[in-house]
Parts: C-alpha cells; structure tokens; sequence
C-alpha cells in the first residue's frame, strides 16, 4: 500500500496522520512539505484534488 496522510485542520495547525508502507526518506519528507504548508495552501491542495476528479 503507498502512503497516504490525512489532514485534520483545527484552530492552532493541523493534525497529520500517515500510513503505509512507502519509503521513510520520502514519506518523512512529503510529512516536513505539508507540515509547512498555510492554510491558503491546504485550501488550494484541496481544491485541486476536487478539479482532478471532475476530469475522471
């Protein structure tokens, strides 16, 4: 299974939670990526995951 994180926004920053079985090296840092991320641009990932699946 790849991996996979799951971002729960709150007031103070978000929660992240990760699974799988991917490399450590990279799922540690996709983690430190999102880590950074505002919330303008947790808003916009999100936005693009949801054109990506109108065009499917």
């Amino acid at each position: 299974m790849p991996f996979y994180f799951m971002v729960q926004r709150n007031e103070d920053s978000p929660r992240i939670v990760g699974e799988g079985n991917g490399s450590k090296e990279y799922s540690a840092a996709a983690y430190e990526e999102i880590r950074k991320m505002t919330a303008t641009e947790l808003d916009d990932l999100v936005q693009a995951t949801k054109v990506v699946s109108e065009q499917e």
